[in-house]
């Protein structure tokens, strides 16, 4: 059981566990691999956390190890600044992301079981990050992080990842085509378009997220054309 004065570690990807499992066996002399075991993840994070809380007990480790595997593991991350050309005052970027990435955690389970994860690199994302409807730009960017920072791609694959997401948006972001017959401050008319594309019986492409307002039934009606 693990004692109250010993801090708890999340995982929450295979990545992370597997970081704070190899920490914990290179930094620490008494730990052992055979109680660090499981058969899912959930079971491995456990065992890890029992493990650290038994070494911390018998003063193998010290109080703040936890504490010092999450700082390594956090350094081990790609660099904020390689984020910042998401820029959030560019609504129709951020939202393009979103939609883009959410579609691929739609395809993970199918793709699981076709051996496809490591041949497309997008699906080491965190599906997780998705999980929840949003209703403004400043939370799609966390879910887009959350992505990326939550996820089995190590830095590289994250940083080619978005090299990729770069030249996707450059051959898209002049193209305006869909949206220009859109007049500005025209709600009624962004109302008719969104009610247009859910009576499609066949709608090329899925839902790009469930509008709370009516500008955002006009952002999602151009995200259609765009994931």
């Amino acid at each position: 059981m693990i004692k109250g004065d010993t801090e708890f570690l999340e995982a929450r990807s295979e990545r992370e566990c597997a970081f704070y499992t190899d920490y914990l066996l290179s930094n620490i002399r008494s730990a052992s691999l055979k109680n660090l075991r499981g058969n899912t993840h959930a079971e491995r994070v456990k065992k890890l956390n029992e493990e650290l809380d038994n070494l911390v007990q018998r003063n193998r480790a010290p109080k703040n190890f936890a504490t010092q595997m999450r700082s390594a593991f956090r350094a081990t991350q790609l660099p904020s600044s390689y984020f910042r050309w998401i820029d959030k005052k560019d609504e129709r970027l951020c939202n393009w992301i979103w939609c883009y990435l959410k579609s691929y955690t739609k395809k993970r389970e199918a793709n699981q079981e076709q051996g496809a994860i490591q041949k497309n690199t997008y699906l080491l994302l965190s599906e997780k990050a998705f999980s929840t409807e949003r209703d403004n730009v400043s939370d799609r960017l966390v879910d887009i992080l959350n992505a990326f920072y939550d996820g089995e791609a190590d830095a590289q694959q994250q940083q080619d990842l978005l090299e990729d997401l770069k030249a996707k948006w450059q051959d898209i972001r002049f193209n305006e085509t869909i949206i220009q017959w859109l007049e500005d401050n025209n709600p009624t008319q962004w109302a008719w378009a969104w009610s247009y594309l859910q009576n499609i019986t066949q709608r090329p492409l899925e839902q790009a997220w469930i509008p709370t307002s009516n500008t955002e039934k006009s952002r999602g009606y151009c995200y259609y054309r765009f994931i």
